[in-house]
């Protein structure tokens, strides 16, 4: 596994370092300093223009 994250309105993007499934644990790489992988960073830094009114989107309007 590369990369995994949850995303959402709320929390925008949420990072996963490991993932679990019965007793066996499996680590997720992120970038320690980042707290994040790449793609989970892109994801983040354009939902949030979008929220913020930096990137114009039919689903968003700014409201002054």
């Amino acid at each position: 596994m590369l990369e995994a994250f949850g995303a959402g309105t709320a929390v925008i993007v949420s990072p996963v370092n490991s993932i679990g499934i019965g007793s066996e644990r499996y680590s997720v790489p992120i970038d320690p300093k980042k707290k994040a992988g790449e793609l989970a960073l892109k994801v983040f830094d354009g939902l949030l223009n979008i929220q913020e009114g930096r990137t114009p989107h039919p689903w968003s309007k700014k409201i002054n």
